[in-house]
């Protein structure tokens, strides 16, 4: 084998060791447990507010309801554009209320993740002067419950 392949493995050989065992450099910033409380509460707030929406829609609409009798029902005779006011306001209340049910998941599921996000120190070996050393080193536990 000539110099210039032996050069060209060892050049090779310490390109992937470096990057290997080097740390990154650009972390992506992770949710932190005040992140994930802060959004759930967030979410939580935008879930109540659609409940409400919804509710207050369907409420309207069957206040409306007797007033418009007959919209409920085709009548060929009659081609008035407010004749499925009622209907509209029902479908649109329901929607929105069950749109909601999304939002009360997801916050329940983001103060999961708070709750089971923690710091703490966590003791490993590493090496300094030759010889394995046992330091702490601030880590993040998760608590995956079953």
């Amino acid at each position: 084998m000539s110099l210039m392949k032996k050069i060209a493995i060892l050049i090779l050989m310490l390109v992937i060791y470096t990057s290997g065992f080097n740390q990154q450099t650009n972390i992506k910033s992770s949710l932190t447990k005040t992140d994930y409380l802060k959004k759930s509460k967030k979410q939580k707030a935008t879930a109540w507010v659609l409940l409400g929406t919804g509710a207050l829609l369907d409420i309207v609409s069957a206040i409306a309801a007797p007033k418009h009798a007959s919209s409920f029902y085709y009548d060929p005779g009659t081609q008035s554009s407010s004749s499925n006011t009622g209907a509209i306001l029902i479908v649109a209340g329901t929607a929105t209320m069950l749109g909601s049910i999304p939002l009360f998941i997801a916050a329940s599921s983001n103060r999961n993740k708070a709750v089971s996000l923690s710091f703490k120190n966590e003791i490993v070996p590493q090496f300094k002067n030759y010889s394995s050393v046992h330091t702490a080193v601030p880590s993040i536990s998760i608590k995956i419950g079953i």
